[in-house]
């Protein structure tokens, strides 16, 4: 008796893979080749519709929370790590790979800037970097989680940092993880009263981008700054 009886299946899955692309698996193939990784002497197949059926896309199962996952019939703790490790990956893979610019003076390098750094990030979070004389990237931090409605408290730490690596300007992204990417008036008045504090430091705010999935919104170019 064949040891592996749904070897030959996962062979075929792999080879297309990488005869056409894993954009040319169905959603359901590539949880069910992914999860034969972590569950090998199984058929995964009904898994991955079962996981599918819970969540509704192949997004949100890899965006679920981690005692989420492991609450499905069939999804042990090695399974969820290894469906929550993809969006990480990816990030990382696209931060390794893309043209990130080293200077920022258009909106379009901001943007090629901060979008790949939102990559599964499910929580609003506020990215600031600084920027030297030529608005040349001295660094980028993640200073702030939750509502942009916060900033004002967290100015000194941002002020801080600014001195701390010696910038001359900085620019600000944010997420919206649930919405669309514009500016809520909370987002406008941080925004302007951080600029108020910079302003008497002559440390110049660059823009402020505002992001929801690849979708972004200039402050500077939509005249809110």
């Amino acid at each position: 008796m064949n040891p592996h009886p749904h070897a030959g299946h996962r062979e075929r899955l792999k080879r297309r893979m990488l005869d056409q692309g894993v954009a040319s698996l169905e959603p359901h193939v590539v949880l069910e080749l992914l999860l034969s990784y972590s569950i090998p002497r199984r058929d995964t197949n009904e898994l991955a519709h079962r996981l599918l059926a819970q969540f509704g896309s192949l997004r949100n199962v890899f965006d679920a929370p981690l005692q989420d996952l492991t609450a499905v019939s069939g999804i042990g703790a090695h399974s969820a790590f290894l469906i929550k490790m993809i969006p990480g990956l990816s990030r990382v893979y696209i931060e390794s790979s893309a043209d990130i610019p080293s200077t920022i003076l258009t909106t379009e390098e901001a943007r090629q800037y901060v979008l790949p750094r939102f990559i599964d990030t499910r929580q609003e979070k506020l990215l600031v970097v600084f920027l030297g004389n030529k608005n040349q990237v001295l660094a980028a931090e993640f200073l702030q989680e939750g509502s942009l409605a916060t900033v004002a408290i967290n100015t000194r730490q941002i002020v801080d940092r600014i001195v701390q690596h010696r910038a001359t300007g900085i620019l600000l992204a944010h997420n919206h993880p649930d919405g669309f990417a514009i500016p809520s008036p909370d987002d406008i008045s941080a925004t302007r009263k951080l600029k108020l504090v910079l302003d008497t430091m002559q440390v110049k705010l660059l823009d402020h981008i505002v992001v929801a999935d690849n979708d972004c919104i200039s402050m500077r170019d939509s005249q809110l700054l």
